[in-house]
């Protein structure tokens, strides 16, 4: 009977040492990896060299035929990461002549817009008028190109410059109802990774 009771205390201590972490070894080793740094790249987007650009587009006392451009700007990304898109945004406000319209009808945004031909437009070597529709078909005028959905062009790559260049034209067949009136054009470019 104390041999069985022995058997059992060391089959105890055995399945004891086995559950509670098994063997015990006496060699141990440690090392360290330090100086590990993990740090964010940067995007930078610059117009012509600078944080915003104005004054691309800037014509007064234009008349019916008037063409505006080539203009460009270009766009650089300044950083160090490559840009996978940019997403290309026109908006347009009233912007009406200070002087007084002779026929005293005021035009809107909208109507003035549709007035204005938009004859080249081009990002990094790809025509954009190809892919924007001409809905009262007498050109691509600029009501329609700020109605476009101009994203997913392609990125730019880090310290690359792609550009930007825009023509423009006043419909010759203007009518005297637009004397003084016009527009203020905002061109936003949203660079993304």
């Amino acid at each position: 009977m104390k041999k069985i009771l022995m058997s059992i205390v060391v089959m105890m201590m055995v399945i004891a040492g086995a559950a509670g972490g098994g063997i015990y070894a006496a060699f141990m080793d440690t090392e360290t990896s330090s100086g590990n740094s993990l740090l964010a790249g940067t995007l930078d987007l610059k117009t012509n060299d600078a944080d915003g650009v104005t004054g691309t587009l800037v014509a007064g006392n234009m008349k019916p035929g008037d063409i505006v451009g080539p203009q460009t700007i270009i766009l650089k990304n300044a950083c160090s990461i490559n840009a996978s898109s940019l997403d290309l945004y026109i908006a347009y406000t009233e912007n009406d002549s200070v002087e007084p319209d002779p026929f005293g009808v005021n035009k809107t945004a909208d109507e003035y817009a549709d007035e204005i031909l938009v004859t080249t437009l081009t990002y990094a070597g790809t025509n954009l008028l190809t892919g924007i529709t001409d809905i009262d078909a007498d050109g691509v005028d600029m009501k329609e190109v700020a109605a476009a959905d101009l994203s997913g062009l392609a990125g730019i790559d880090a310290n690359s410059t792609a550009n930007f260049t825009i023509t423009i034209q006043l419909k010759s067949s203007i009518g005297n109802d637009f004397q003084a009136d016009g527009i203020d054009i905002t061109f936003t470019f949203l660079l993304k990774q």
